[in-house]
């Protein structure tokens, strides 16, 4: 069973890619960590996956999925209030943080 006791930190946010039938859940974890939690109908739970390592997360993470190319994208806050974007396609991995505001812009 993937989670457990005291695994995520801030709500979390969810993206189903409907031709994949596809749930992604993202959420803070352990040690201000990014990390995904999947599964696909009629199979078990997987995860955590970490997407940001130690310290880059400090928010919830808004989540959304492209329906015509399966890119989800992710937007968090990070390390000295920054905004922080990651994004991956199926099969890849993960890419980011790619920082858009700078220190000082975030504070969700």
């Amino acid at each position: 069973m993937a989670g457990g006791p005291w695994t995520t930190y801030s709500a979390p946010a969810a993206v189903l890619n409907q031709s994949t039938g596809l749930i992604s859940l993202f959420a803070e974890g352990a040690n201000n960590t990014l990390d995904n939690y999947w599964v696909t109908t009629g199979q078990p739970w997987n995860g955590p996956a970490t997407v940001g390592g130690i310290g880059s997360t400090y928010s919830a993470t808004t989540a959304s999925v492209n329906g015509s190319t399966g890119l989800i994208s992710l937007f968090a806050q990070g390390a000295s209030n920054s905004l922080d974007s990651y994004w991956v396609t199926a099969g890849q991995p993960w890419n980011g943080p790619l920082t858009i505001g700078g220190p000082g812009t975030t504070f969700s």
